[in-house]
C-alpha cells in the first residue's frame, strides 16, 4: 500500500510538473538578419522582440544569451561572442543609464570585438571596433567603449559611462593608457581574423535556425 501511495504521488508531481512546461510562456523568436557566412552554435540563444543582426563572420559561441527585449541589438563583422555571455540584457539594479524600453535602443557591437566567457554587455551599450570585454566583465546600459579598448576581468563599466579609444580598464574601475595598442591595429585584426577561422571551424553551425 506505501509502495502504491508513493507511485502515485510521484505520478501527481510528474503530471503537475508537465502542466506547468506546457503552459510557462516560450521565449519569443526575434526578427533577425543574419549573414551567409555567421556561425551560431547550437545553444546559442536569440531571445526578445526587436531585430537581432549578425554580420559577416561573426561567432555567436554555446550557451550565450541575445537578448533583444529593449532594442535592437547589431553585431559586427568577424565579433565572437563567448559561452554565457549576454548581450542586450536588461541592466541589473534600478539604474538604467537613461535606457528606456522604448524600441529605439540599440546595442551595438562593433568589427572585429571579442567578449569572452561571462562577459555582460547590457542593452544599449556600445563597444568600438577591436575592443575586447574580458571574462565575467560588464559593460552598462547605455556605456560607450571605444575602438581597440581591454576591459580587464571582473572590470566594469558602469551604466552611462565613456571610454575612451585605446584604454584598459582594471577592476575597481582603474583605467589605464593602451597607448601600445595605437599603431597595431592592421596587426591586431589580422591576428583576429584568424583566431576567428580557427573557431569556426570548431563550431557547428545552426544559425538556418534562426533566419527568416
Amino acid at each position: 500500500m506505501a509502495a502504491a501511495a508513493a507511485a502515485a504521488r510521484t505520478a501527481a508531481l510528474t503530471a503537475a510538473t508537465a502542466r506547468r512546461a506546457s503552459t510557462a510562456p516560450s521565449t519569443p523568436k526575434p526578427p533577425t538578419i543574419i549573414a551567409p557566412s555567421a556561425v551560431i552554435a547550437n545553444h546559442a540563444l536569440l531571445t526578445g522582440t526587436h531585430r537581432v543582426s549578425v554580420a559577416a563572420g561573426a561567432v555567436l559561441h554555446p550557451y550565450c544569451r541575445v537578448e533583444s527585449v529593449v532594442g535592437a541589438v547589431e553585431i559586427g563583422e568577424g565579433s565572437v561572442v563567448g559561452e554565457r555571455v549576454g548581450l542586450g540584457v536588461k541592466a541589473a539594479g534600478d539604474y538604467t543609464g537613461g535606457i528606456k524600453n522604448d524600441g529605439d535602443i540599440k546595442t551595438i557591437l562593433g568589427a572585429n570585438v571579442t567578449l569572452e566567457a561571462g562577459a555582460v554587455v547590457e542593452a544599449g551599450a556600445v563597444v568600438g571596433e577591436g575592443s575586447v570585454v574580458e571574462a565575467a566583465a560588464r559593460v552598462g546600459a547605455g556605456a560607450r567603449v571605444g575602438r581597440y579598448c581591454r576591459i580587464a576581468p571582473l572590470g566594469v563599466v558602469g551604466p552611462g559611462e565613456t571610454v575612451g579609444d585605446f584604454v584598459v580598464v582594471f577592476v575597481g574601475g582603474r583605467r589605464g593608457d593602451g597607448m601600445a595598442a595605437r599603431g597595431e591595429g592592421r596587426e591586431r585584426r589580422r591576428g583576429h581574423e584568424r583566431g576567428v577561422e580557427v573557431v569556426r571551424g570548431l563550431v557547428p553551425n545552426q544559425a538556418a535556425k534562426w533566419m527568416g
